[in-house]
């Protein structure tokens, strides 16, 4: 009996070590923080990065520090992942500690970003970070009055992070993840560089993955979001008059070369 008893008690010893290790492990991670551009995908890297983890993903909105130090407000939640638009209020995040945090960018083609932005805004969706002068006559309007409304938006909209988004690609600490990388050939866009793409950001945020799972999320990571509409590399080409050409030349054509495009 004494034989059985200790040989409990040294099958249970290594239980709880190995718990314990995996519980380091999880714990000695890095906190991540995904911070998008607006209509450039914020859904398609949010399910990547559940399908990675196998953990939920956190999303902050607006002001979220108020007067605490961001390290702190992250540091105080057993959450590892989370997500934000890079509005001005979110830059902040770009400063904190690299050795405790795996910082992601996610951008698009601006082009195609302020295409996605029209088509959000006459599909009546939501868009709680600004308004419309007369949402009734915007939706009235036809295809090219509603770009020519969306590049002329005021405060806040997608183009307002563009800078933002410039800066952080300056950061070498910072994943930059782009959507034309992550859509694949059902994007119009690459099989193998979105299998690469999804092996690196696995690594970044500390959950290495065989190339068999990430064959696995990759299959089945195209569409499904609540936003999806077409998800296309792009779109822009058929989608800007010349008059419209010109303005987005005025207003934000410096960001296409500042983003890589």
């Amino acid at each position: 009996m004494d034989r059985f008893f200790f040989l409990f008690l040294g099958v249970l010893s290594f239980l709880v070590g190995k718990s314990s290790l995996v519980a380091t492990e999880e714990d000695s991670r890095k906190i991540t923080i995904c911070a998008t551009v607006p209509k450039a995908g914020t859904n398609l890297i949010r399910k990547a990065l559940m399908s990675i983890s196998g953990e939920s993903v956190r999303w902050f909105g607006m002001k979220p520090f108020k007067n605490a130090d961001p390290e702190n407000f992250f540091a105080t939640s057993k959450q590892k992942i989370y997500i934000t638009h890079l509005f001005p209020d979110m830059d902040v995040i770009k400063d904190l500690d690299p050795s405790k945090f795996a910082k992601v960018l996610m951008i698009r083609d601006p082009r195609d970003v302020m295409v996605s932005f029209a088509y959000h805004l006459a599909s009546k969706k939501m868009w709680p970070f600004g308004k419309l002068p007369d949402k009734a006559q915007f939706l009235n309007l036809p295809w090219d009055g509603q770009l020519r409304e969306a590049l002329l938006f005021p405060p806040l909209s997608p183009k307002d992070t563009f800078p933002f988004a410039a800066e952080w690609m300056q950061d070498p600490t910072i994943l930059v993840i782009r959507f034309e990388d992550l859509v694949g050939s059902k994007g119009g866009g690459s099989d193998i560089v979105q299998r690469q793409t999804l092996f690196a950001l696995a690594n970044h945020i500390g959950c290495p993955l065989p190339w068999e799972r990430i064959d696995e999320i990759a299959s089945q990571l195209f569409g499904g979001t609540g936003t999806f509409r077409s998800g296309q590399i792009g779109d822009y080409l058929k989608s800007y008059s010349p008059e419209n050409e010109a303005l987005y030349d005025e207003l934000l054509g410096q960001y296409t070369e500042a983003l890589g495009y």
